[in-house]
């Protein structure tokens, strides 16, 4: 219910989880959020620099998180039917299988580099996988999650 709070509501108007304040910055939205943190602390290697070859996939699955793997969790929470095209995200099968693919690669989203993508990609794994059990355990991502 802290969310709900008028101060939290200036945080972040939706009255949901993650918020940010950092000095003068305010921000919402985990995958801006981690974008944020990897720009601002650019010592902690958290996302490929400008310029970085690798930079491209990084912002790929930053944001494959919000727009692929959010909408497949709510898709097979609310047992929703509706046609991938209609979705514009593909069905929940198909986002799974591009992730364990992807992983497949690892230890990390982006191989052997960790960054502020696998926290996005991690907390929505973890949140459909261990915390709520929607989504069936692969071996590619227990292996990510421990």
């Amino acid at each position: 219910g802290s969310q709900r709070t008028l101060e939290f509501l200036e945080v972040n108007p939706m009255g949901k989880v993650p918020a940010l304040q950092d000095g003068e910055a305010t921000m919402a939205e985990a995958a801006a959020i981690c974008a944020y943190v990897a720009e601002r602390y650019p010592e902690a290697k958290l996302a490929p620099p400008l310029g970085d070859s690798h930079r491209a996939k990084f912002l790929y699955w930053l944001f494959f998180a919000p727009s692929c793997i959010e909408p497949a969790i709510a898709q097979i929470a609310t047992k929703m039917e509706m046609s991938s095209v209609a979705a514009g995200w593909g069905d929940s099968q198909r986002v799974f299988d591009v992730l364990e693919a992807a992983l497949e690669e690892g230890p990390w989203i982006l191989g052997e580099q960790f960054s502020a993508a696998h926290v996005a990609i991690g907390s929505g794994l973890n949140f459909a996988i261990r915390l709520f059990k929607m989504v069936p355990p692969r071996p590619a991502f227990e292996r990510y999650l421990d």
